[in-house]
């Protein structure tokens, strides 16, 4: 897509291997994933889908027409369609879809439209992005009030001091609610991997941090259901259970005095199974215990790779 994007033709050799990837991809999304399913968690819609089309969405922006001479695929892109509701699908997609035509390459981007802070939940998106888009459409479907901030990764605004503020690593998606940053949690992590001692002050502002992040999870996400995208377990709670299992890992016992997130943590684990749970675990649950990293240049190395993420 990069060609696309930036307004080049694309090398006939690449654009010939690209499709030969893309193809047998989706042949692997076919055979193991989709099968004979509805959708690729089974019987209901879940965040497998939103992930799998909006990358699919991606090559389509480039012209690629991956639905033709496949009837399975296709049928499952309308009932993913449907499920999502038509107009948010192509509202969530536009931006990608007018990717191929001359006016939207890089050169020919608008601006951003400038935005001011409101209170509230803030998502920080490009609907470019694929990881973006089904954020996008996981939170207007669930009915969860947000502030869209459009970040145009094509123009540089992640490199920007303001949204470094927002995202230290500067990437998207990120959340902010208030004061309140998602993003932030992730810096007491490396201290504890390089083996040295977390800062006070860090580990105090973290926690904060992390006890927000928490309380947002359970007020705005989780809510009075079984999962978090309804009755049924789906992706998301899985790539939330693994967020949470890094602080855990760290000692922080952040299902104390949280009845209802520790009973969502049991229905996750008891739906994926204990042993699969344990095991998937195993290896960050012991993170805390790992000897520390005692080659002095790997660790000068790796010092360095985290203050260029963090400033």
């Amino acid at each position: 897509m990069f060609p696309v994007f930036l307004g080049e033709p694309i090398p006939p050799e690449l654009l010939a291997a690209t499709l030969a990837e893309l193809d047998a991809s989706i042949q692997v999304l076919e055979d193991k994933f989709l099968q004979d399913k509805d959708f690729l968690a089974g019987p209901h819609i879940s965040l497998a889908d939103l992930v799998a089309i909006t990358e699919l969405m991606q090559p389509v922006g480039g012209g690629c027409p991956v639905f033709e001479g496949r009837p399975r695929l296709a049928a499952w892109y309308q009932r993913v369609e449907a499920a999502v509701g038509k107009d948010l699908f192509r509202e969530a997609h536009e931006v990608i879809l007018k990717s191929s035509s001359p006016e939207a390459n890089l050169r020919g981007l608008p601006a951003a439209t400038p935005t001011t802070s409101a209170m509230g939940l803030e998502l920080y998106l490009d609907l470019m992005s694929q990881p973006c888009r089904a954020v996008y459409i996981f939170a207007k479907k669930n009915g969860i009030p947000f502030q869209l901030r459009t970040i145009e990764l094509l123009k540089g605004q992640h490199y920007t001091d303001s949204f470094a503020q927002v995202n230290p690593l500067r990437k998207v998606p990120a959340l902010k609610d208030g004061d309140f940053l998602l993003a932030e949690s992730v810096k007491m992590m490396f201290p504890m991997f390089l083996g040295q001692p977390v800062p006070p002050e860090m580990l105090a502002s973290t926690l904060a941090e992390l006890d927000g992040c928490l309380q947002m999870l359970e007020d705005k996400f989780l809510q009075d259901q079984a999962f978090l995208a309804g009755s049924h377990i789906s992706v998301a709670d899985l790539v939330a259970i693994t967020e949470l299992m890094h602080p855990v890992s760290a000692g922080c016992k952040i299902f104390e005095s949280r009845p209802k997130l520790a009973a969502w943590r049991q229905r996750v684990e008891a739906a994926v199974g204990e042993g699969l749970f344990q095991e998937a675990h195993e290896v960050v649950l012991k993170a805390k215990d790992m000897p520390p990293l005692m080659d002095p240049t790997l660790k000068e190395k790796l010092k360095l790779s985290v203050q260029c993420l963090l400033h």
